[in-house]
């Protein structure tokens, strides 16, 4: 009987371990930045859309006042970013690796 209740307990630890573990990974990948014009002045509501080059599946994000965008709960892989602000050139950036670790990118837009 005793043995039976190691054996149990043995298995919640394992169990709960494993679990522990499962929520130590990572569930999705992050990119955030700052979009600016050359001068520096920090854009607002630049649109943002991160493309998961295998898949080609798309997310989209919108810079907030201060023109900073994230884009997270991003699958990992490798992405191209395309960034758009009305009256400056578009910019793609390619390759861009998303994974366990976070990814910071500023982006200046030019006329």
């Amino acid at each position: 009987m005793r043995s039976s209740l190691i054996r149990g307990l043995a298995a919640v630890l394992v169990a709960a371990v494993a679990l522990g573990d499962a929520e130590a990974q990572p569930r999705a990948a992050a990119v955030s930045g700052t979009v600016t014009s050359v001068d520096g002045a920090r854009l607002p509501r630049a649109t943002v859309i991160a493309t998961n080059e295998a898949s080609q599946e798309a997310s989209r994000s919108t810079s907030d006042d201060l023109g900073v965008f994230v884009l997270d709960r991003l699958a990992p892989g490798r992405y191209s970013l395309l960034v758009e602000f009305p009256g400056l050139a578009p910019r793609v950036l390619r390759d861009i690796v998303a994974g366990a670790e976070p990814v910071r990118l500023d982006v200046v837009l030019e006329p």
